[in-house]
């Protein structure tokens, strides 16, 4: 589990509460239903006009993923493309068959290799599916973008409302203050929805995109370098690239993983 993503919902659950217990008021003065309905519904509604449903109920269900800690390791990804191109020059591109890989984009481009397609043909073809992933990915942002757009519009729209209907009954002032702080309750909703839960995921889902697109790089540089025959070594020096300068290893690590 991704426990910054844990510890930052904790977090901003607890600043919201722990302000509205410290305020000294009561708490049931933030729950209105009324409030929760129009931003809420309204929100949500928005949001499901706006795009195709496949589109929205698979933004809803990658929401998962920012609970979850990245399968995808640029250092194994490099041992393992290592591993294959140090077998496919020394027995041969068959060699590959040797190994099974559960990754999608790592499977698709070991197949191409065993197929005999030529380094122009992978790239295309690699390239082609990267960017498609990426699209597909960036609807998900897109819709998370949208529920931090329209939830404060819904806010002040409800703010709106609330107030139309206090103007309604100026004849008791009694009734104006508690009106004035049901009709903000809104627009306090939509901030919320916006600012502490809409924005954030959809930062996180980005930098998942982001890294899923480095990673598919990575692969497809690898087996770019494999079908140019070139050596393991020169191999791992090049995509080390992909790893901050902090982290990379030595050249020499080479032995170690072609042992494996």
């Amino acid at each position: 589990m991704d426990s910054n993503s844990a510890i930052g919902l904790i977090l901003v659950l607890a600043a919201i509460v722990l302000t509205i217990l410290l305020g000294g008021t009561a708490v049931d003065i933030y729950i209105n239903v009324q409030s929760i309905f129009v931003v809420l519904g309204g929100t949500f509604g928005a949001v499901m006009l706006a795009y195709r449903p496949r589109t929205f109920f698979s933004a809803l269900n990658n929401i998962a993923l920012i609970f979850k800690k990245p399968k995808l390791s640029l250092e194994q990804a490099i041992d393992t493309c290592v591993s294959l191109s140090h077998l496919v020059r020394k027995d041969g591109i068959i060699a590959a068959d040797n190994m099974t890989f559960d990754e999608p984009f790592l499977k698709k481009a070991t197949d191409m290799l065993l197929d005999g397609h030529d380094k122009t043909s992978i790239d295309e073809a690699l390239t082609k599916e990267m960017v498609l992933s990426i699209e597909r990915n960036n609807m998900s942002i897109k819709v998370m973008n949208s529920f931090a757009e329209i939830a404060p519009a819904m806010g002040m729209v409800g703010t709106l409302i609330g107030l139309v209907a206090m103007l309604v009954d100026l004849s008791n002032p009694e009734t104006l203050g508690p009106s004035m702080a049901v009709a903000l309750i809104t627009t306090l909703y939509g901030a919320i929805i916006a600012f502490a839960f809409a924005s954030p995921i959809a930062t996180k889902l980005d930098q998942h995109n982001k890294e899923l697109f480095q990673y598919q790089s990575l692969i497809k540089d690898a087996t770019l370098q494999i079908v140019e025959g070139q050596n393991p070594k020169l191999t791992f020096d090049y995509l080390q690239s992909y790893i901050a300068s902090e982290f990379r290893r030595p050249s020499e690590a080479v032995t170690n993983i072609i042992k494996q």
